[in-house]
C-alpha cells in the first residue's frame, strides 16, 4: 500500500513517529495530497494504532481530521492516512494567532470542538 503514496514534504519528525505530506498516485481527481504518520520503529507501532482507533470514531465529523487509512508498511512500520489540512491544525492556528483570540473565536472553536464529540 505505500507504494502508492509518493513523499513530497516532510512535515515533522518527533520520537514516535515521522509526519510526511504525500501525494496520492493512484488518485487521479480532486485533491490527492494526504498526510502518513509512519511509527519510527516497530516499537511505536501502537501509538499509531491507537490514534487510528480514535479517528475511526469520528468518521463522519466535518470538524475532525478525516481518517483515510491504516497499514504496515514494507518494514513493519504502521502507517496512518488522514486527510492534508492545508491550513494545518488548531495549536498551528493559536500559536501564529499574533493578538489575543477573541472570545466570539474561542466560542466558535469550543462550538465545533463540543459537535465532533456528538
Amino acid at each position: 500500500k505505500s507504494l502508492q503514496y509518493r513523499c513530497e514534504k516532510i512535515l515533522k519528525v518527533s520520537e514516535d513517529c515521522t509526519t510526511m505530506l504525500m501525494r496520492n498516485v493512484h488518485d487521479h481527481g480532486g485533491n490527492n495530497n494526504v498526510v502518513m504518520k509512519r511509527a519510527v520503529n516497530q516499537s511505536k507501532n501502537d501509538r499509531i494504532v491507537k490514534e487510528a482507533r480514535i479517528l475511526k470514531k469520528f468518521i463522519n465529523s466535518p470538524n475532525i481530521v478525516k481518517f483515510l487509512d491504516v497499514f504496515p508498511d514494507e518494514s513493519n512500520r504502521m502507517c496512518l492516512v488522514i486527510e492534508w489540512c492545508p491550513g494545518g491544525d488548531l495549536q498551528k492556528w493559536i500559536d501564529s494567532t499574533e493578538t489575543d483570540v477573541r472570545l466570539s473565536q474561542t466560542r466558535e472553536i469550543f462550538i465545533q470542538l463540543a459537535s465532533a464529540l456528538d
